[in-house]
């Protein structure tokens, strides 16, 4: 490939919004926007399933029901009206995922049900805000976006989707079909810009992105056009009513512009990283009962002890998280303790009653001092079990 000039990079960069640059695959040739080219093109965040913190490939059977979410892979959510229906799991059933992919998610009937007239399953992704203001939806420079996904059923008809924004009062339903059973198929959906309604551009839910494996019959039928209510196609394929029915996805990429383009692949220290804005989670196991290793192998974090008669231990997150509100959760109250100064001090019973302090860039915990001959405390998986500490700031 011919080396680009500085005469024709400057030509690039003084390009407008409304001129064209031809992209070629070798094949086939695209004009893109300049605007498509610059920056992070796909909205979604882990859209090709690489990421998961929480459940590191394992299968989760969705209890709950709707809030608070039940999450698979990193980002993607469980939309749910009743429990113990459907499991959602990375790489479910090991099937080969599309050509330059290697993760997908799945979805699959567990216990088979007959959905209720306003009951709604599937999967979604909420797109932060200030990842999608400069879409100007609700104004009348509202601009339109490409939502392109590879998909998979075991089932073939009509399959929906949809756009929200946060306050449920603005829906965009689009359909699909999945023409051949257990098969990979790439589809594009192309979508104007919302020109009423109010779309939030902060730190919160901007847009919302699902994909339905089901829906009820009391929804509205309205397809294809923005609405105030959500809607559902009649006759729309439904995994629920089938045991082991099975539903995937991977690739999903939500871009500005009418035209979809190759999926966007980053680094996959940028991809965690921006998943760690919104979750994150450290594991550390014990090797052996005793502790004889170093108590740095097993600890999480450690701290001064301080003249208060406290351990304060801070956990620093390793990017900054979305908001202040930051949830914490663990494995089991059995596999903590926090030593101090070569004294074991207790078992941590609840992660919440010890916190010293928490907001977008760290947590604190606070432990009291019962003795021992040292300055510092760690707090520690305990006696041979491995255990977790996660930290969410979903929106």
């Amino acid at each position: 490939m011919a080396d680009t000039t500085i005469s024709q990079l400057n030509t690039i960069s003084t390009l407008s919004a409304n001129n064209f640059i031809p992209i070629s695959d070798g094949t086939t040739t695209t004009k893109l926007g300049t605007e498509s080219l610059f920056g992070f093109r796909n909205r979604i965040i882990n859209g090709d399933m690489r990421i998961d913190q929480r459940n590191n490939g394992a299968a989760v059977t969705i209890t709950n029901i709707n809030y608070p979410w039940t999450y698979s892979v990193d980002r993607w959510s469980v939309f749910n009206y009743q429990p113990s229906k459907l499991s959602v799991q990375r790489n479910m059933d090991s099937i080969a995922p599309p050509s330059g992919f290697t993760n997908y998610v799945g979805i699959k009937t567990v216990s088979p049900y007959s959905i209720g007239v306003n009951e709604s399953f599937g999967i979604h992704q909420r797109i932060e805000g200030n990842n999608c203001y400069d879409l100007g939806w609700g104004t009348n420079n509202a601009k339109t976006i490409t939502l392109s996904f590879w998909v998979r059923s075991s089932k073939t008809g009509i399959f929906a989707g949809y756009l929200d924004n946060y306050f449920d009062n603005r829906w965009f339903t689009f359909t699909y079909n999945i023409i051949s059973a257990n098969t990979w198929e790439y589809k594009t959906i192309t979508i104007p810009g919302d020109v009423t309604g109010n779309w939030r551009t902060d730190n919160l839910a901007g847009v919302l992105v699902g994909f339905y494996v089901g829906a009820g019959t009391g929804f509205s039928s309205s397809i294809n056009t923005w609405g105030s209510n959500q809607s559902y196609p009649i006759g729309g394929a439904n995994i629920l009513d089938t045991l082991n029915a099975a539903f995937y996805i991977t690739g999903v990429q939500f871009e500005l512009g009418s035209t979809a383009t190759p999926f966007e692949r980053r680094f996959i220290g940028t991809e965690l990283a921006l998943c760690q804005r919104y979750y994150n989670r450290i594991t550390r196991t014990a090797n052996d009962a005793s502790l004889t290793q170093s108590f740095f192998d097993a600890a999480f974090w450690t701290g001064p002890v301080a003249n208060d008669g406290y351990c304060h231990s801070t956990y620093r997150f390793p990017v900054l998280m979305s908001s202040e509100s930051i949830t914490a959760d663990f494995s089991n109250a059995s596999t903590f303790w926090y030593h101090i100064g070569g004294v074991a001090q207790g078992v941590i019973t609840a992660v919440g009653g010890n916190v010293l302090g928490v907001d977008a860039f760290k947590f604190g915990l606070r432990m009291s001092y019962n003795g021992g001959n040292g300055f510092s405390g760690q707090i520690l998986a305990r006696n041979g079990y491995t255990a977790y500490l996660g930290f969410s700031a979903e929106l």
